[in-house]
Formats: C-alpha cells, structure tokens, sequence
C-alpha cells in the first residue's frame, strides 16, 4: 500500500510493525524450546542390536552393552635379559647371574640369527607375491602358500624364546619364581595365559 506524504513521494507501509515482528521471534524460540524441553531423554544405544562376545569367543547377542570396556591383554613374552633387569628386585645370587647371562648371551645370538632369516622370508614371501599378482588379486590360498616358511620361523621363534625363558627361569629359586608375578604387574604387562 502506498501513501503520499507531505512532499508528494511515495512512502511504502509496512505489514508488520517492529514490535509484531518481536513477538513473532519470541513465540517461535518459546514453541521451539518447549517442543525439546518435553522431549524424553533417549539413550545413545537405543534402538542398536548390540552384540558380545561370550566367553568361548562367540558372539551373542546382548540386551545392552558391557558398562566395562576390556581390552586385549599385552602378551607376556619375555626373554632371560629380562630377570638380569630385575635381578636387585629378585635377589640373584652371582652363580645365577653367571648361568642367566650365558643362556641370555645364547638366546641374543640366536634370536639375531632368526630375526635376519625371518626378514629374508618376508622379502622372499613379498616378492612371490609381486609376481603371481600380474595384473589379477591374489587369493588367500595363494597368500598362505607364500608366508609358510615365515609362519614356519616365527612360531619357531617364539618356541625358542619360550625355552630360553623356561631354562632361565629354572636356575631361580621357587621364591625367586613367585616373585616374577610383582614383575609382570610392574612392567605393565599380564601374562599369556
């Protein structure tokens, strides 16, 4: 709608005023507010299917999930060094001492010569790989055959530290065996079970 003012120009009216506009922002914060406030409260997890894994490893289905996360254990794997680190805490005699290091020395020896014949494996392993892969996926089957001889060694690895650790921890007394649990707890790691 136009008017005419004193000076004869046009002059446009508006709909609405300051104040109509003012109340119109209010009533929709108010409606706003209020339509969230009356909201029940609705828990993260509501309407997921959560699943769990059982004791044997299974996963079931669950009501809702563990209040307690867990996490994988580190695996335990120690090495005869180890009891020399902690041979103050452990109260070593220096006739164990000498017979601990002599299997330490023999297990470093042979843990380099593993670990240099393991990392051949892996390369050997890499480059079987590049070369059954011409330009198609490899399949699993084929992966497997590839990393035989580096499961091979890595599981002979580890049955050879296993023994190394077992004879070092022969030589200790049977108070000086309890007393590698304190050790575990200390170096934040739990044992293998």
């Amino acid at each position: 709608m136009k008017t005419t003012t004193n000076s004869n120009r046009p002059r446009r009216r508006r709909l609405l005023g300051p104040g109509t506009i003012l109340a119109l922002i209010l009533a929709a914060g108010i409606a706003i507010t209020g339509r969230f406030a009356n909201r029940p409260q609705v828990a993260p997890e509501a309407g997921r299917i959560v699943f769990e894994a059982d004791e044997k490893g299974h996963m079931r289905r669950a009501g809702s999930p563990s209040a307690s996360k867990t996490s994988m254990p580190i695996l335990w794997k120690p090495e005869p060094g180890l009891l020399l680190e902690h041979s103050d805490k452990l109260h070593i005699n220096p006739d164990q001492r000498t017979k601990i290091q002599s299997l330490n020395n023999k297990w470093l020896t042979a843990k380099a010569e593993l670990e240099v014949e393991i990392g051949r494996t892996q390369l050997s392993a890499g480059d079987r790989v590049k070369t059954v892969d011409s330009g198609r996926n490899v399949t699993p089957a084929e992966i497997t055959t590839n990393l035989q001889d580096y499961s091979q060694l890595s599981r002979h690895y580890n049955q050879l530290r296993a023994d190394f650790w077992n004879k070092s921890v022969a030589v200790l007394s049977t108070a000086q065996q309890n007393q590698i649990a304190d050790i575990q707890t200390t170096t934040g790691r739990t044992p293998k079970p």
